[in-house]
């Protein structure tokens, strides 16, 4: 029988996103300034097939923390080089390497909410239950290149997106307290928007284009960043736009907006 407690917990797990440890999300960004100082060489000694990336020696079972169950893990960095890839990276949960594209490898944003990205993977156990994840994929599963909707919305990777967007988005609101509830209220009534209009109309409409900043971790202050800052928003909303389209996975993101936000 199925007890009142674990339908409490599954429901509350289910509001949060998956967190990667603060430390371990705080070494990215020297990963990226690694890869960048050493690109040259670094794509020299990249194989093209991600299966069997180059592994840096420093990088060796470098980020140490715990799955979700608890286990504890320890994920190389891998690299490899691909233009034909589908993405700019991947996670090999078998081997416990977070694999880098250096064909994509340039912009520290987008590479810092990929690195989150993967290492949600790294926890999650719907991805780390190699049978259990043959299964759901068999169902649920697709190739970005190939659907992009159905990967969008597979359990593992709406996991895996949320989780650096809700934390751009809470950290973003935090900046200025007095204005979150307002802030927060904006953006809710954007998605809603969206529902029925295009991203264009979204992004573009004067009452919404000022909240593209909450969805970057670009620096504000500089007019440069407005056209990274400005592709983050209108990326991070294509994928919202999908979730729209299955009310279930919709609803859990809000509630995970809700309750991170808080």
């Amino acid at each position: 029988m199925i007890k009142l407690a674990d339908i409490l917990k599954e429901t509350l797990e289910e509001a949060n996103v998956i967190q990667v440890p603060e430390e371990i999300l705080s070494k990215l960004e020297g990963i990226y300034d690694y890869i960048l100082k050493h690109k040259e060489e670094l794509n020299n000694s990249a194989p093209k097939e991600w299966a069997n990336p180059f592994i840096p020696s420093e990088y060796s079972k470098y980020l140490k923390f715990n799955d979700l169950s608890g286990k504890p893990i320890e994920v190389s960095i891998g690299l490899y080089n691909d233009p034909n890839d589908a993405g700019s990276g991947r996670m090999d949960t078998r081997k416990d390497i977070m694999l880098i594209n250096l064909a994509y490898f340039g912009d520290k944003e987008d590479f810092l909410d990929l690195g989150e990205h993967e290492l949600v993977h790294a926890m999650d156990p719907k991805v780390r239950d190699v049978k259990l994840y043959g299964k759901m994929y068999a169902q649920k599963g697709a190739s970005p290149d190939k659907n992009a909707d159905k990967y969008l919305k597979s359990p593992w990777e709406f996991d895996a997106f949320t989780a650096p967007l809700v934390n751009k988005l809470k950290s973003n609101l935090d900046k200025n307290k007095e204005s979150k509830a307002k802030n927060l209220q904006n953006l809710l009534q954007m998605f809603s928007e969206l529902r029925t209009k295009s991203i264009q109309d979204v992004s573009n409409d004067e009452k919404y284009t000022p909240l593209a900043y909450f969805f970057s971790k670009r620096d504000w202050n500089d007019e440069k960043q407005w056209a990274g800052i400005f592709k983050d928003f209108t990326e991070e909303l294509h994928k919202i736009k999908t979730w729209i389209t299955k009310p279930t996975l919709y609803k859990k993101f809000l509630q995970r907006l809700y309750t991170g936000s808080k």
